[in-house]
This record gives C-alpha cells, sequence and structure tokens, in this order.
C-alpha cells in the first residue's frame, strides 16, 4: 500500500535502455557516415534520428528520469 508503485519502477527502467540504445545508434550512425553505407538521405534520416535520440537522453537527464532515487 505504500512505497512507489512496481509500475512506476518498471517504468523507469524506459530512460535507462533508450539511453544506451540510443548510443549504439549513434555509433551505428557514424559507422554508416564513415562506409558510406546507403544514401545520402538515408544518412541524413538516420542522422536526424540519432540526433533526437540523445537529446532524449540530456531531456531524461535534465529532468533527473534516471534511477530509482524515491525520497
Amino acid at each position: 500500500m505504500y512505497g512507489v508503485p512496481l509500475l512506476i519502477r518498471v517504468m523507469l527502467v524506459i530512460p535507462i535502455v533508450t539511453s544506451i540504445l540510443s548510443l549504439v545508434f549513434l555509433a551505428l550512425t557514424v559507422i554508416a557516415w564513415m562506409r558510406g553505407y546507403g544514401s545520402l538521405v538515408g544518412r541524413l534520416t538516420y542522422s536526424l534520428i540519432a540526433i533526437a535520440s540523445v537529446l532524449f537522453v540530456l531531456f531524461a537527464g535534465y529532468w533527473n528520469m534516471w534511477g530509482w532515487r524515491f525520497q
């Protein structure tokens, strides 16, 4: 009855997983640019998605959505 509900604890995993995946996606985007994979439009699309994912990581950090720091 008291404390943090289980659903909220499970939802707090989402920013951590997306942070890890955004770093992986950013690395893959750099590799795509270095090796010239895909078309220019495709690489630009990957770059925009990578920028959006990094901005989400910064957003999650700003609003302190990482971890389980309950008071």
